[in-house]
């Protein structure tokens, strides 16, 4: 047992159980996203040994020379921070050759050693054996409430009589902004656009503002038809933990009341954690597309800089283009299954990433791979800011473009003219900063594209400044003949590190 060695597989596994113990606690991350990473890591390390193995000649000296250079290449990103802040001028492939050099440094004495290597080799096992059982317990819990919440589907309400429902469409194009927002701040005439929908028998709702700044907030609030403060209150305001959130928006009462009434629950996939609906009753997606887990586990490896720049970032751009342009192609699609059906469709655009330019070109920039949105993504540099500019205005365009046609498409293969629901969940943020309210301009963020079609194009009800909090209390009180009293239009702020502490816009003077 003492001269076994098996650190090094080890080794290769604890960035990927680490990352899934922390993330599954942050959200609901499923297990099957953890699987190709841990299989690439440790056959990546598998191979690694062998070579090493068959140039020492033993196991002991090659597995403790993998673990040194394993060690090196998930930890790059942490050493790449520590050496910016001495030496700011390191480029990646100078810091790469630097390193490579400590390891050769470091391997020439274990190699030309004669001591027996079996104590090291018992103290790395066990200590690999001990961190990774560590984050499986660690995580157990969060994971537990993951696939139950995953695995299970919304919980019905007591079923009521059935009737001939229309399908409906809940399409969020997110962070599309509303039509003077985009032209005072964006420079582009969306009015085209908004006159189309207005043509294709939607009521567009001229001063809509959304009710939160971010994603789970707003879907959150969305499909339960109520402001957050109760759930602000059992979490606590100053609580950092998103998994209360995304167990509301997972478990919502709009998808609970319409399973109750006989509709069949559509959801695509949204590359998002929380949105993607897996407990739909049908979930449509590419064959393969990439997790975002992969991704953030490698991206601060030695490859994040080099290869995930060079060739990574064209691939991981291809795969939310991919995921896109799925879920416009198969939009129509839920029109022709039987029965009503609620499709939900999220889709990251125009929000960043940047991967469209007005007319559907693929775009591979430095941030094609980057979901930040705001002075995540630019940092208030004024340079970053034009160029975040320019690169959502093009993809707003390419947008507006493809998703008339899905409409077009949805309208001619439904038999029964369906509700479709389209808006921005909040609007972008070239001047939104998601850490300090005091710098950020609020319309921008809050001012959003809302649209709604309903089968016989009769409005009396909705006004043009309407929130999408009181979306589906309207909505059901025209189908279902409910009587659900309508809530006061307000819009509210939280910083990204406290979604749970909330300003009224219109209180909060510094804009």
């Amino acid at each position: 047992m003492r001269r076994l060695v098996f650190h090094p597989l080890l080794i290769a596994a604890l960035p990927v159980f680490y990352l899934y113990s922390y993330s599954v606690r942050q959200s609901f991350v499923a297990p099957k996203d953890a699987v190709l990473p841990l299989i690439l890591s440790v056959a990546g390390a598998a191979a690694l040994w062998l070579v090493l193995w068959l140039c020492i000649r033993n196991a002991a000296k090659s597995g403790l020379i993998t673990t040194i250079v394993v060690t090196v290449f998930f930890l790059y990103g942490a050493i790449s921070g520590l050496v910016a802040h001495v030496w700011s001028g390191l480029r990646y492939w100078e810091l790469a050759c630097l390193l490579l050099t400590l390891i050769v440094l470091a391997s020439w004495p274990i190699i030309r050693t004669r001591r027996d290597m079996a104590g090291v080799s018992l103290g790395l096992n066990v200590a690999g054996a001990f961190l990774i059982l560590f984050n499986i317990v660690t995580s157990i819990p969060s994971t537990l409430a993951a696939y139950r919440a995953s695995t299970s589907r919304p919980r019905a309400t007591p079923a009521v009589e059935k009737g001939h429902y229309p399908d409906i469409y809940d399409i969020i194009l997110d962070a599309h902004a509303r039509a003077d927002i985009l032209a005072s701040m964006y420079h582009y005439d969306d009015t085209w656009f908004v006159d189309s929908l207005r043509q294709l028998g939607f009521y567009v709702v001229s001063q809509a503002r959304t009710n939160y700044p971010q994603t789970y907030l707003s879907v959150a609030s969305t499909l339960n038809m109520t402001y957050l403060d109760s759930l602000a209150r059992a979490v606590g305001p100053q609580s950092t933990d998103r998994r209360p959130l995304l167990r509301f928006v997972v478990d919502n009462r709009v998808m609970r009341e319409l399973r109750s009434r006989g509709y069949r629950i559509v959801s695509f996939t949204s590359g998002y954690t929380g949105t993607e609906f897996e407990n739909a009753d049908i979930h449509l997606a590419p064959r393969w597309v990439s997790s975002e887990f992969l991704y953030v586990l490698l991206v601060n490896t030695a490859l994040g800089p080099g290869l995930l720049r060079d060739l990574g970032l064209k691939y991981w751009a291809d795969q939310h283009r991919a995921r896109i342009r799925y879920v416009l192609e198969h939009l129509p699609d839920a029109a022709r299954m039987d029965g009503p059906a609620f499709t939900f469709a999220h889709m990251i655009c125009p929000h960043p990433p940047f991967v469209f330019g007005p007319h559907g070109e693929p775009l591979n920039g430095s941030n094609a791979s980057k979901l930040a949105d705001a002075n995540h993504l630019h940092h208030m540099d004024p340079a970053l800011v034009q160029k975040y500019v320019a690169d959502y205005r093009g993809q707003v365009e390419f947008i507006d473009h493809a998703i008339l046609k899905a409409i077009g498409g949805i309208l001619a293969n439904s038999p029964t003219p369906p509700v479709i629901i389209v808006y921005g969940d909040h609007g972008p943020g070239s001047r939104f900063d998601l850490d300090d309210l005091w710098k950020s301009y609020f319309p921008e963020r809050m001012e959003i594209l809302y649209a709604i079609h309903l089968p016989d194009h009769d409005y009396r009800g909705w006004y043009d400044s309407l929130s999408r909090v009181n979306t589906y209390r309207l909505l059901f009180d025209r189908l279902f003949g409910d009587t659900l009293s309508l809530l006061p239009d307000r819009s509210y702020v939280a910083t990204w590190k406290q979604p749970y502490q909330y300003f009224d816009v219109d209180t909060f003077l510094p804009r």
